[in-house]
This record gives structure tokens, sequence and C-alpha cells, in this order.
């Protein structure tokens, strides 16, 4: 008779482990039949909790020590809970030929089966399963003590990261641009963030693995969260999704915070950058060329308080009108000391120098009364104010206010002392600005002023010690020094400091009408009322922006304020010219140059403190929400889960036939099935207390049927990452990763960089996190296969037959890479080994992609052009006849405010001029592709620029006749009888034909002298010539310059006199320049080279007219600036800049005969300076209305003109900021990734087939379903949950070899077959086998 081995329902709530107990039918789950006539009286079952515990009630019956094992016998035995128990008795040796024996095809041993256990025999001959009792397997890396730690590795990532951004923005940088540095710097962090990450891996991998043991523990739990739950296999991302819909908040929070650390590596890489920075070095020598002066005597001789000269003046006004800078040693708000200093176009100077300041503290006061009087040609005037305020209760001040020319507003400003007091500190500046009546005929009129405001201002000063940056051309910034100090001049005091700023208001510079002058009375109409403002408060308002007011506007509050601002400024300039004097006084600066500096990305390092602070809440809620259980071992081995599924019969039976069935399959039939893990107490106990594990299987509902899957021809399914199109696909993108690499490489090697940053970092941060993040995913890509490989590696053995040390108790997953090498290596698991040594290596592509890309000063030179967009004309004053044209020139000045600046204030030189050359105006060709132009990048080329020619000769003292005499006042009739002591000088060969009028001077040089003239003076005087004397001097060549010394002797004995003659014409010649920037400026420390050799004459002719009203125009000298009077000198404006400026020779060479040359050769030189001024102020026009720089021009200006086109070069002195790919880096990685590419080939072929599973192999469903149709269930020891890995491999002795597959009888079959004379149906399953080789 045969007996089919099926299932049949059961009762829903009835546990399948129980069945036994209840008298329900409960199948042996070996692979053979087992008998029916087993002895159950010496079994006795009972219920401890929800746990079913089961004791053989004869101690005596089996030895504690004894293995247990499967007997066919017709002696008593019992079968308890999940254990097949024999005795020893007496019966007959199975068959040979039994024909339910099996075998497998590749193997010649046979399948141990039970019946082929020799009577009275245990399976492990001569084999004791010694008790030994151990603690059992818990995740290490779950522990409080691990996660602490990693709570303050986290934390101490978020403390560096902070400390590193710190100081780099403290002390701009790390270090200097060297090599090692930088990629020790680079790689450093992300190499400790990358294990770190390796650490944070065991976590969320132990979370992962030991998750459904944690639900089966806490209770009956559904097989999807349970036997089928697989986090391990899962993709990443995917995980955290499935853990929250699980609720598994630990895994979600591991798995969370490895994604975050993986970001935070590929982040890491734009951390330190090397870029271009501007750094502070070391003290440097300086020299300030400049002091303040202490000494009341000496100031007193500079002209403090009296004539303080028109430089002051003239800085203001080109500051405000002309667009000037503010001159070398002045600011907005202080005067100070000018330095000089070695360095580069690219460098800043931080110095500590004195600096002035001055200001006013203006108050509103109040009118008490006002004088008038009455002027039969004036009508009424306005004589005296008086004024009060809180802190002066009377100041009184004359004020002429003329009310018959119409005026209805008026402005003053003035000094008066309260109370009239003669003390300084008494003594204010008062502003009054008011509306008058304007009374008709002489009755005098009851009031003249309908409305007023008036301040009273006390000014005050001081001298600084204040902090300077400048680069080589301007100051950058000023500020207090924090080691400030303030003082001011004891014999200088403040009202002082404000007279000599009223006094030097008055100069040879024409106002002309300001707008100012006029007030808006009506806002909605623009009705504009006449006034009369006075120079200061016209000039403030119009300083601040208030070039003609409304009369709402004008408070208090703003002419105040607009008063103070002007007086400041003011100040600054009138403080430069008379407080400060030469000096050379050796001192100490810091240089800050910019240099290619590793710096730490602010930006960077907040986003990573920001993903680092949710890495410490997600290590929080691992720590808080960790799973706690306890194993019997790992079950990352195959072992580990068969020693439970040993125990437990229930779940074993659920999954018989589920060996060949895919997960669906397996899901699809358990799914009304709860499992729990529950504690089985071992019917052997060695202590009290003692409990194995086993699984609960408890159905829902009833099992239908189960039909054992017969072999389907195809089970097996490799997994996603290592099927063929998967792993062809990454290894074309490997390829072509190097392939790009390379090219990339050599376009940057060519073309000085990729690409050229400007604007921000932020393509090179684009450029640096893409490639990490493809690098990461690469990376990502290799640890999945090598975890499937690892995964598999077991089964691959299995499939050949492997002992228990190298099959199932083989664990690949839960090592550390060091011992997993060591692990492959020795089990010879070579596939493994290389795809482990792969993920080592493509755990490198992410810190060496940190430095591939970085940004670089590199010197480049690109061809470009320049075009001319405007020269100088040839005759200007044909533009007075065309009224369709621009009046060029036609301003009061005409290059002589910026020519006295240049000298004296050491004014930068205006665009397109520098020196003696005036240049045409050039912009850059934009053409295609033309690059950006930086502010220290040089545009060089050669191009015409205009000089003056002089052509000159000498007059010595023999030439010359010298004297103090009487003349006629210049310019006034002589029937005035005004006559002005002279010092009249005749040269010889200058004395021109006079016209003979009455006013025509009657020496070429008369020097006016003062009234009482000095008895010993130099002197010295410089003008253009006309032949009658009427403008200049009178001469026959175009300029002359006197000088020389006066004593008071009447003989000739101790004076001195020289004199130069010169005839001016103008010359084009070829220079090369080199232009910086895109305003192409010419800095003086890269001065223009000229060609003598190409010089030429120009068309333009300086002297083509003599209309009276040209006069001016041909006069460069005319309103050039003036300095003091000083005592001891009779200077015109020409020879005081000519000894004050910084070209400026000394004063004594004027009285040294044997330095006439050198005289000669300083007033060509300055006359050249102001040459080029005038022609840049007076003489521009488009370049295509003229022809003055070419070479043999053509007179029809159609053939050819000025607006040509020159070849330049942009080059960088610095270098252009291009992100260049780093060629070591690119080395190392195409290295890795051949490296990879071939390792991973060489995986494939020691593991050619990866089908070996029909499932993933790290669910606990996967090991169920191989075990339970397997024959491996019953050759454990009763104690095997409580035995070490050596002991058990002990017990089991070296004749073992555990299979993988299909198991075949020895004649071929592989579906049925009998045994004996129980004729039972044998059904072929698809699992794990052992074969003892010496059965």
């Amino acid at each position: 008779m045969t007996s089919t081995l099926t299932e049949e329902p059961h009762p829903p709530s009835t546990p399948l482990d129980t069945r036994a107990d209840q008298g329900l039918p409960m199948e042996v789950y070996s692979t053979a039949a087992v008998p029916n006539n087993l002895n159950r009286s010496n079994l006795s079952i009972f219920h401890h909790g929800s746990s079913i515990y089961s004791q053989d009630l004869q101690d005596d019956a089996i030895s504690p020590m004894s293995p247990l094992h499967l007997t066919a016998s017709s002696g008593t035995s019992s079968r308890e809970g999940d254990h097949t128990v024999g005795r020893v008795g007496a019966s007959s040796p199975p068959r040979s030929n039994s024909p339910n024996t099996f075998s497998f095809q590749s193997s010649r041993s046979s399948l141990v089966m039970p019946s082929q256990i020799p009577q009275g025999e245990s399976l492990f001959k001569n084999k004791a399963s010694s008790i030994h009792t151990k603690k059992g397997w818990q995740p290490s890396y779950l522990g409080i003590l691990p996660q602490i730690l990693f709570l303050a590795l986290f934390l101490g990532f978020i403390a560096g990261i902070q400390a590193l951004v710190h100081v780099s923005k403290k002390e701009e940088g790390f270090a200097p641009s060297k090599s090692g540095l930088h990629y020790l710097s680079t790689y450093g962090p992300m190499f400790i963030l990358t294990l770190a990450t390796a650490f944070w891996s065991r976590v969320d991998f132990q979370a992962k693995l030991v998750s459904p043991w944690a639900h089966m523990s806490q209770g009956p739990t559904e097989a999807e969260r349970s036997l089928l739950l697989d986090y391990l296999s899962a993709l990443q991302p995917l995980v955290t999704i499935r853990a929250l819909r699980n609720r598994d908040w630990a895994v979600a929070a591991s798995s969370s915070c490895t994604l975050v650390l993986r970001l935070v590596i590929v982040l890491s890489t734009a951390l330190i950058v090397l870029s271009p920075t501007r750094v502070h070095r070391v003290s440097t020598p300086i020299v300030l060329r400049s002091s303040f002066v202490d000494n009341g005597t000496e100031l007193d001789q500079r002209g403090l308080g009296m004539d303080v000269g028109s430089i002051p003046y003239y800085t203001m006004n080109g500051l405000m009108e002309k667009n000037l800078t503010c001159p070398d040693g002045t600011s907005n708000t202080y005067a100070f000391q000018d330095i000089e200093a070695n360095m580069s176009s690219d460098a800043q100077l931080h110095a500590t120098v004195e600096g002035f300041q001055a200001t006013l503290d203006c108050k509103p006061a109040g009118l008490r009364n006002y004088s008038r009087s009455y002027s039969g040609n004036k009508g009424w005037l306005i004589t005296n104010l008086t004024l009060t305020s809180e802190n002066c209760n009377g100041i009184t001040s004359p004020l002429g206010v003329d009310t018959d020319t119409g005026t209805q507003y008026f402005g003053r400003v003035g000094l008066a002392a309260c109370d009239d007091s003669n003390l300084k500190n008494n003594t204010r500046l008062y502003v009054f600005f008011g509306e008058v009546s304007s009374p008709n005929g002489s009755a005098e009129p009851t009031q003249m002023v309908v409305q007023s405001k008036q301040l009273l201002c006390q000014p005050s000063y001081s001298i600084d010690t204040i902090d300077i940056i400048r680069n080589r051309t301007d100051v950058v910034h000023i500020s207090t020094s924090e080691n400030h100090k303030s003082r001011d001049i004891p014999e200088i005091h403040p009202v002082t400091i404000m007279s000599a700023f009223l006094a030097s208001l008055t100069t040879p510079i024409s106002l002309g009408e300001t707008a100012a002058t006029n007030v808006t009375v009506n806002e909605t109409t623009g009705e504009v009322a006449m006034s009369d403002i006075d120079i200061v408060i016209a000039q403030a308002l119009l300083f601040t922006g208030h070039s003609q007011p409304s009369l709402s506007s004008l408070t208090e509050s703003l002419l105040g304020d607009s008063i103070t601002q002007y007086y400041q400024q003011y100040t600054v300039f009138l403080a430069r010219s008379i407080l400060l004097d030469r000096a050379s006084i050796l001192s100490t600066g810091t240089l800050e140059t910019e240099e290619q500096r590793l710096i730490v990305s602010s930006v960077t390092g907040y986003i990573m403190t920001a993903l680092l602070s949710i890495c410490i809440l997600l290590n929080l809620v691992v720590m808080l929400r960790r799973p706690r259980i306890i194993l019997s071992k790992n079950p990352t081995s195959i072992l580990g889960t068969a020693i439970i599924l040993a125990k437990s019969p229930g779940c074993v039976k659920s999954f018989y036939g589920l060996g060949p069935a895919s997960i669906s399959t397996i899901a699809n039939r358990i799914q009304n099935i709860k499992y729990e893990l529950l504690p089985r107490r071992n019917i052997y106990p060695t202590q009290k207390g003692d409990a194995d594990l086993q699984i609960s299987a408890n159905p829902e509902s009833d099992i239908n049927k189960i039909h054992y899957l017969n072999a389907p021809e195809d089970c097996a399914r490799a997994p996603l990452v290592l099927r063929s199109w998967c792993i062809y696909a990454i290894y074309l993108t490997i390829v072509g990763i190097i392939i790009a690499l390379e090219a990339i490489l050599r376009y940057s090697q060519a073309n000085d960089g990729v690409a050229d940053i400007s604007g921000g970092e932020y393509i090179q941060y684009v450029w640096t996190v893409i490639p990490a993040l493809i690098m990461s995913l690469i990376s990502m890509y290799f640890s999945a296969v090598d975890f499937e490989v690892r995964s598999l590696v077991p089964y691959s053995k299995l499939k050949d037959g492997a002992p228990f040390g190298r099959s199932i108790n083989l664990d690949m997953l839960d090592k550390s890479m060091p011992r997993l090498l060591w692990t492959e290596y020795q089990t010879r698991s070579l596939a493994a080994l290389a795809t482990s040594t792969v993920l080592v290596v493509s755990s490198l592509f992410t810190i060496f992609t940190g430095s591939l890309y970085a940004a670089r000063e590199l010197p480049v030179t690109i061809p470009i052009a320049l075009q001319t967009t405007g020269s100088f004309m040839i005759h200007p004053d044909r533009y007075y006849s065309d009224p369709s044209l621009p009046k060029y020139g036609q301003t009061e000045n005409y290059g002589q405010l910026a020519s006295s600046l240049i000298l004296d204030s050491n004014l930068s030189y205006p665009a397109f001029t520098y020196e003696n050359l005036a240049f045409p105006e050039f912009s850059i060709l934009t053409v295609p592709h033309t690059p950006q132009v930086s502010p220290s990048d040089a545009v060089n080329s050669t191009v015409p620029a205009l000089r003056s020619r002089m052509s000159c000769r000498r007059y010595g003292r023999s030439e010359i006749n010298m004297e103090v005499t009487t003349a006629a006042t210049m310019y006034v009739p002589p029937s005035h009888g005004s006559r002005q002591n002279i010092l009249a000088i005749d040269i010889e060969g200058e004395l021109c034909v006079s016209r003979s009028i009455p006013t025509s001077m009657t020496h070429n040089v008369q020097l006016q002298l003062d009234q009482t003239p000095e008895p010993n003076f130099l002197f010295g005087q410089g003008e253009w010539c006309s032949s009658d004397g009427s403008r200049g001097l009178l001469c026959c060549s175009d300029f002359l310059y006197v000088w020389g010394h006066k004593t008071n002797s009447s003989s000739q004995a101790g004076n001195s006199v020289s004199a130069l003659a010169c005839n001016e014409t103008i010359e084009a010649v070829d220079t090369t320049v080199a232009f910086f920037g895109a305003n192409l400026r010419i800095d003086p420390s890269s001065p223009p080279t000229v060609n003598n050799g190409s010089a030429r004459q120009s068309t333009v002719d300086v002297h083509s007219s003599y209309d009276i009203m040209l006069d001016n125009w041909f006069d460069p000298y005319f309103q050039l600036a003036g300095g003091p009077n000083s005592y001891g000198y009779v200077f015109d404006p020409f020879f005081d800049l000519l000894t004050s400026s910084r070209y400026g020779i000394p004063s004594a060479s004027l009285d040294d005969p044997r330095q006439e040359e050198m005289v000669a050769d300083a007033i060509v030189f300055q006359h050249g300076i102001i040459r080029a001024q005038t022609l840049n102020s007076g003489f521009r026009g488009p370049a295509n209305s003229t022809n003055a720089t070419l070479a043999n021009p053509p007179i029809n200006l159609d053939v050819a003109n000025d607006a040509a086109t020159y070849n330049a070069t942009l080059s960088s002195a610095t270098g252009r900021r291009r992100l260049v790919q780093d060629v070591t880096s690119t080395r190392i990685l195409e290295a890795l990734l051949a490296a990879t590419l071939l390792l991973s080939m060489l995986g494939r072929l020691l593991m050619p087939s990866t089908r070996l599973l029909p499932r993933a192999p790290t669910s606990i469903a996967n090991v169920a379903a191989l075990i339970s149709n397997g024959n491996t269930l019953h050759i454990w020891p009763h104690n095997v949950q409580q035995l070490s890995d050596e002991e058990l491999e002990k017990v089991l002795g070296t004749d073992n070899t555990f299979h993988l597959g299909w198991p075949v009888h020895k004649d071929g079959s592989a579906r049925e077959g009998t045994h004996d004379d129980q004729q039972q149906e044998f059904t072929a399953r698809f699992g794990i086998y052992v074969k003892n080789a010496s059965i």
C-alpha cells in the first residue's frame, strides 16, 4: 500500500506546531517516510504561556549527550515538537537497493536518508555533541555604545567643518597651492567621511537584517512583514519608503542616514577648493613721503591764514565738475600721509598712518535784527545781521544784499564772533538764507527780510591714527585704527582752518553760472526765482546734489548737512596743501596679494552641517527605536536561519514544495499565515531556563491542499544588477567616462582650462559636484554588485557541493572589509574577492573626483583688436563757425585744472593720457568669442600718440640783462598814472619789434613785485609769447622761461639768471602701450614705450589762429594753479609747480648755473604734461574727422583718417580665472576606472553563472524554502542552538557535504520510487541536501 504525502486543512487558530498535541496529523518533515508505529506513550506535551514545550519523561531513555537522529526501526520512538527522536532498537539494516535511496547526479556519494542510518548508530559516528551554552548573537552595531560613538562622530564632523569655515574666513584660506597639501586637504575629509559611511553601513545592514526577526518577536506577524520582508536586496531609496510603510523607524532612519552621508561625501568634494584669494602677507617696508607739520612758524611761512593758493579749490572743482578722483593722500574724509611701496598690480597694501579731518557742528540760530541802508544806485542794502543761539548770545556780521536787482532770495556765509569777542573759541561760521522784499523808492521799508533760515557752525579738526587699504593706484578703504589716537596742532586753531577755507575760494578759475544760484519757488509749475547765493552755499548745494533746490527743501537741516559735507571734503584738500610737508619716513605695512589658496566654501560647509544635523536626528531615532533581539546565530549565514527552522516544524511545513518557487508564488501561498518567534525550551536542558528559538506558524484560514511543485525547466533568476544587459551598460559607461576624462583633459590643456569662471564660484561647484555624483552612483552600483555576489557565494558553493564551513556556515555579508577580504581568500571565493576589491576601488572614485577640477589663474594671451573712436582736431577754431559741431575746447580751463592736480596733487592721469603723451581714444573691438576683460588684464598694442616737440635755445647770464625798476601797470591806461615795481629782464635774441602802443610791454619779462620788494629772492616765470606783448611775454619764440636769484646788491655779484626760449610743434609717435581693464587705463607701473624713430609731424596746429577770442585757447598755462605765497620766492604758477610737483626740482637748483640743463629738461617735461592735457581737454573729436596721427596723411579724409583698427593682445598679469582639469587626479581616476573594469570582468569570469536561485537569497523565506525541502533538518543535535560554530563543525565531522539542487534516484529517476513494502509515493524537491561520503 502506498501513502501519499499531502497536507490537509486544519483550523486556522491551531498552530501547525501543536497539531501533534491535539491528535491532528502531523507529517514528518524529512524526505523519507516515517513508520506509523511510533510509540507516543513516553512523550509529555505541555503549554507554557504562548509557547509550547515538550519533554521526554523518560530521562534515561536518551542520553543528553546523544545526538538526535531519525531511525526506521520497530522499536519505540517518540516525535516531539520539532524533533523526530528514535530509540536504539534491534532492527534490520536498511536495504542498499531500496528504491527510496536518492543521489545527486553530480556526486558519486549517496544522499543520506534516515533509512540508511545503521541500526543503533548516529548519523555522526563517534561524535558527541558536547553541551556548551552561549549567549547567542545580537547586532553589535545597534548597541547603545556604537550609537553614542556615531553621535559623537557626527557632532565632531559638524564642529570640525564649522572650525574650518571659521579659520578659512579669518585667515583667507589655509595655505598656498602646494600640490601635496592640496591633495591632502581635498582627499582627507572625503576619506574620513567615506570611512564613517562604511561603518554606518554596518548599522544600516544590521537594522535591515534583524527587522523581520524583530517583527516576529513582537507577536504573530504577517508573512509580508516577517519571512518575506527583505530590505537587504531592495534599492536604497526604496528601503526608506518601504520601512516607513512598515513602521520600521530604525530601518527608515538608518537607510536615510546612509543616503544623507553619501550626499555629504559628494558635497565634500566642493568643501575645500583651490581658488584665487586675497591673503595678508607679512609686513613689508614702506616709505611715508609726507608728514604733518607741527611748527606754527613754518605754517605761517607756508601761507596758512593768508594766501593758501588755488590748489584746494582746483581739486574740489575737479572732483565736482570734471569727474576727477581724489588725489593721492586724500579721500572723502581724510588727508593722510603719502605712502610709497613696491607692490604688484593685484596687490593691496594695509598701512597705518596719520590722517586729518575737519567738520562743522551747525546749530539753528535766531535772527534778532538786521541793519539796512539806502544807496542811490543800488537801492536799499541789508548791511548787518545779529544772530543768537543757545551758546552764543549775539553775533553780528556785516552783510551786503542789493535789493534793487530784483533778487528775491539771498544766502551768505561768513565769520563772526559771539558778543564781539576777539577769542577764537567764540568765533563761528554763520550761514544765512532768506527771502527779501524789493521796496520802491527811497522810503525806508518796515520789513525787508520776509523769512529766513540761519545757522551758527563751530569748527573742529583732529589728526587721527587711521588704517588705509590701497592698491597701486587707488585707496580702497579707510577706517579708524584699533589703536586710535587723536591729536591736534597746538599752533593751529580750528578757526584758523576755517579762515583759510574761506580765503582759498577766490581763484583764477571763473565759477560761471552755477545751477544753485536759482531757487525753484513753485515745484508744480517749475517757476524759478532769482537768488543771490554766495560761493560756499552754491558749491555746497551742488556738491550734495541739490543743483537747483526748491524753496521748501531749503531747511536748516539741509543747509547744515550740505555746508558740513562740503567743508569736510574741502578742508581735506586744504590740509594736504598746507599741513603736509615732504618727508621720507621708513615704516612697515602689510601686503595683501592674490594667490591660489585652499579655501573652505562656507556655503558647502553650512549645507554639510545641516545634513550632518539630520544625521544626528536619524542617529537618535536608530538609538531609541533600534531592534532589541538576541538570536542563536547571525542569520546572515544559511546556518543561522536553519537551526531556528530545525525547531520550527510548523514554519517548515508551510514551505513544503516551495523550493523552486518565485517569491511571488511563496507570498501567495503563505499570505494567510502569521509567524511568530518564540522561545522553546530544550528537552535536554543544560541549565535552568535554557531555551531555543522557534518560528511558530499560525494560519488565519484553512490551508488548501498543497501540491508539490514539479521541477520547472528554468526556475533560477539572476539579480538585476548581475544581468548581462546591466553589466554591459555599466562597462560601456566606464569606458565612456575614461574617454571623456581624457578628451576633456586634452581640451583643458589646449585651451588653458575648460571654462571661464566669472561672477562667482558656482560653475566650479557644478563641475565638482556633478562628476562626484556620477562617480558616487557608479560606486553604489558596484556596491550592489558586490553584495549580490557575496550573498550568492554560499549557494554557488552548494551547487557544486561544499563542506559545512564553506557552504551553509559561510557568512559573506556581516563583516568588515578586511575580514571579508580575508574570508574570501581563505574560502577561495575568488569572484567575491574580485567584486569586493572593485568595491574598495570604486569607493575611491568620489574622493579623487574632489580634486578633478580647480580654479586657476592662468596667464593667457588672446589676440584682439582696438578700434579708434576719437582723435584730435586739426584746426579747432573751425568749429566756432559751424553751430552743428560740438564746441571742442570751449571751457574755462582746457587741461590746466587736470595739469595742476597731476603735478601738485598726484592725480592719476586721465584716460588716454600719460605724462607728455596724448593717445587717441580706443575701444576693444567686440567680435564673437571676445573674452570678458577684468581690471587687471592688460591690452598690449602699438598705437600712435601725440606729444609736444620743443625746439629750445638756452640763454646764459651774459646774454641777459636784469634789474628792479618800475613800469606802467599792465592793461591800465597811462593816464591813470598807475605804476608797479617789476623785475625787468631783457634777452638778446628775443627783442621783437613792438607796436609801440601805450600799454605794450617794454621788456621781455616784467615780473611783478610787491610794493616793498624783498631784498633777496628766487624768481621764475614761464609763459607763451606774443610779438607785441599783448598776451603773455614779449618774445619771438613760442614760449619763454626765465629763472634765477636776485639780491639787493646794486652790482651783478650774487645775482644769477637763466632763460630758455622754445618753439613748439605737435608730433605723432608710435608707442607700445599696455592698457588695463575694459576702460583701457594706463598703469604708471607699466609706462608706454615710445619709438622715437617713428616721430612725424602731426597735422594738429596749436598756433593756427591769433584771433583775440581764442587767445586763451593757445595759452596752455592760463589758469594754472598757484601755490601759497612763500617768503623769498617770486614764482608764477608754472615755476611754482616746477618746484613743488611730484616731478619737481629743488628750488635751490634755480640759483645754480651748473644745473641749467637739468632745469631746462624739467621745463620741457612739465610743458609736455600740460600740453598733453590741453590736447586731451580741448582738441578731442571724432576719429573719422581728422588725420592727426597718420604718417604722410592725405588731404582727403575719405581716403584715410584716424578711425583705424590696431592689432592687440589681451594678456592677464595674474591670469584669467579658468576651470582647469587636474592631470594627477585625472590619471588616478582613469587608473581606478580601468582597474574597476578589469576586476569586474574577472569577477564575472570567475562566477559565470549567477542564476542560482529563483529569488533573492537574503530573505528568511528563501532559506526556509530551501531548508524545508531538503534533508538537513534531521542532522542537527538537539542542542544545536547552544553550540558554537567550531563545536558544531566538530560534531558534524568532515564526511558531510552540503548541496543545492534537485535530488534524483540512483537510477536517474527524479519523480517517484518505493520504500520496501510500504510503497510510498515520493516527490523530488529543490532544496539543500547533506551527503555523507562514508555511507
